[in-house]
């Protein structure tokens, strides 16, 4: 087995020591910085007066069970009723979103707040305010 030496951790006394770490175990270290200029647009399905832009992603910066986008929607955008089977979370920067579930509640989410979105929930997106709203989408992949 191959070893390789970790940084040094503190031990509760006080002292210092460097701990072995298998290479299996080795976490994949590649950070990937995003600027929002790099960042490209996207065609989202069954979306309308909006526009997205792919963040983070297998081919943008190597993310393997997620991927991130930022949409940004028009007053009265949105996106139509659909189901996925993989899991989202909606993360509103900037002005307010409403989610509609399938029974009809509309679900109000204003800047800083969030939802999480089950695998095969149906749901329906709409700004409709008279400002725009963007927020940051973050989707597991269906091989995840």
């Amino acid at each position: 087995m191959d070893i390789l030496w970790s940084e040094e951790r503190a031990i509760l006394d006080g002292s210092r020591e460097r701990v072995p770490i298998a290479k299996s175990q080795q976490v994949r270290k590649a950070m990937k910085k995003v600027e929002i200029k790099d960042a490209q647009p996207y065609a989202a399905a069954k979306h309308f007066n909006m526009t997205a832009l792919r963040l983070h992603g297998k081919e943008e910066s190597g993310a393997r069970k997620f991927w991130m986008g930022l949409s940004h929607f028009l007053p009265q955008g949105g996106a139509e009723y659909d189901a996925s089977p993989t899991e989202k979370i909606y993360f509103v920067l900037e002005g307010e979103v409403t989610v509609v579930t399938s029974e009809k509640e509309k679900i109000v989410l204003k800047a800083w707040d969030s939802i999480h979105i089950a695998p095969n929930e149906g749901r329906a997106i709409r700004n409709e305010t008279n400002k725009p709203a963007s927020m940051l989408v973050i989707v597991t992949y269906p091989d995840a």
